[in-house]
């Protein structure tokens, strides 16, 4: 199975958190971007031509649209992630024209622009978090069909597409389902692969709650360098995932809390315990037969030859300590039931 993903409630991904991560986990991550360029050009003309009325002048209005403000960042979004485009990692899929009927969404929007009764789904758009609250923007009834074209939309490819959705918003991924429910006459069960893809996605943001944002460079060099225990990973995922069920798909963090937390705890136990192990067997290696001054004293008034083989039998029993110390992690880590989960181990271990 090749894991693919689409994130469908931006035509960019804003928190670099969630960017690592999923490029991370995924072969390829797609970004549905609906250009507002349709709705940008006469915006800015008619703008242009009113910004400077009384009423305008007097209002407490952005002086910037909103519309053009996202089409701005988009763009910055793909100069600065140009390196994982490059590497098919990141795949933007950009529709730059009017875009198709989503199953009547065109229809409704035309609804709600006639005798201006968009404005109230501009301000409805502050409630569900499509447009920003704190400020006034001109265009925000008209960003606000956008973005709810453009979310829903992209969840709808998704579907259609058979990729898997990922959303790291909440409320924006309720209004795509709501949405979607509402306008098209099918509803697809989740897919095995995308209940897997979501507790992958889930688990890392669960147990790695301080994940950096990485660099692409980075983010390049960490998939070569865990790519076996990411396969194992995903193929783990794809087994808890036959066992979930439409209704209890939604409750994926109880999910992962049930069949991944005590797993992934018990491995930590168990490396701890070992730790502690080696510990002791080296305190016993150096303090063995009194405190370490006396010890000292007895060492350095040894002769030379004595001196040399005494080190040489406390390094041969530490090197003998350590490797017996990295033989057993090797077991634990290569246990059937674990394997699945190193990938969480090491990426816990390294970005905590």
């Amino acid at each position: 199975m090749k894991w693919e993903c689409l994130y469908y409630t931006d035509g960019k991904i804003s928190n670099k958190r969630t960017l690592s991560k999923l490029c991370l986990l995924f072969d390829s991550v797609r970004i549905f971007y609906l250009s507002p360029f349709y709705y940008l050009k006469p915006l800015e003309e008619r703008w242009l031509k009113e910004k400077n009325l009384p009423f305008f002048k007097k209002s407490r209005c952005e002086k910037d649209l909103l519309t053009r403000i996202h089409f701005e960042a988009h763009k910055r979004f793909i100069n600065d992630n140009h390196e994982l485009i490059e590497s098919g990692i990141l795949q933007p899929i950009i529709v730059n024209q009017k875009p198709p009927d989503w199953e009547s969404f065109e229809e409704n929007e035309k609804k709600l622009m006639k005798d201006g009764s968009g404005i109230a789904f501009g301000i409805w758009g502050q409630s569900v978090g499509i447009v920003p609250i704190e400020k006034i923007y001109v265009d925000a009834a008209w960003f606000s069909l956008y973005r709810w074209q453009s979310i829903s939309g992209g969840l709808h490819f998704a579907i259609q597409t058979g990729q898997s959705p990922i959303s790291d918003e909440s409320a924006l991924s309720a209004l795509a389902c709501e949405t979607v429910n509402r306008f098209s006459d099918f509803n697809p069960k989740p897919t095995s692969g995308e209940i897997a893809s979501n507790i992958a996605f889930r688990s890392m943001s669960m147990f790695i709650p301080n994940f950096p944002s990485l660099k692409p460079e980075e983010i390049l060099e960490a998939r070569d360098r865990l790519n076996d225990e990411l396969q194992i990973f995903r193929a783990e995922m794809l087994n808890i995932s036959r066992h979930i069920n439409e209704k209890t798909y939604p409750h994926i963090d109880s999910i992962i809390a049930d069949k991944i937390e005590p797993r992934l705890d018990d491995i930590k136990l168990k490396i701890k315990s070992l730790n502690g192990e080696l510990f002791r067997k080296l305190t016993k290696v150096f303090f063995v037969g009194g405190s370490v001054t006396s010890l000292v004293s007895y060492f350095l008034n040894l002769p030379l030859p004595v001196q040399i083989g005494v080190i040489s039998s406390f390094v041969g029993k530490i090197l003998l300590d350590i490797h017996e110390n990295q033989s057993k992690r090797y077991e634990i880590r290569n246990q059937s039931l674990n394997r699945g989960l190193v990938f969480l181990l090491d990426i816990q271990k390294k970005y905590r």
